[in-house]
């Protein structure tokens, strides 16, 4: 059944956000507010979670680039001594 007027009130039966407190009267426009604050504050919190999960996977990429690199560099440095005896 759809409802004609915005200044009904509706009874908050749980806390979700600070400035909310059970048993608070709000407005449908208000309730609406609040309702788009919860999901943007879901969508940030997401974001950042997203961008964490990226810097993890960055964060082991230029792990596995040091570690290559270390390991290319003894292997150059193996031939450079081997190509140095060889000299001698």
């Amino acid at each position: 059944m759809p409802i004609e007027n915005d200044e009904q009130l509706i009874t908050v039966v749980s806390m979700n956000a600070e400035t909310l407190h059970e048993g608070q009267q709000l407005t449908l426009e208000e309730t609406k507010r609040h309702r788009e604050q919860e999901t943007c504050a879901k969508s940030l919190l997401n974001s950042k979670q997203r961008m964490e999960v990226e810097e993890n996977i960055y964060l082991r990429y230029v792990s596995q680039l040091v570690n290559s690199f270390k390991f290319l560099s003894a292997k150059t440095d193996n031939v450079i001594n081997a190509y140095g005896m060889l000299a001698d």
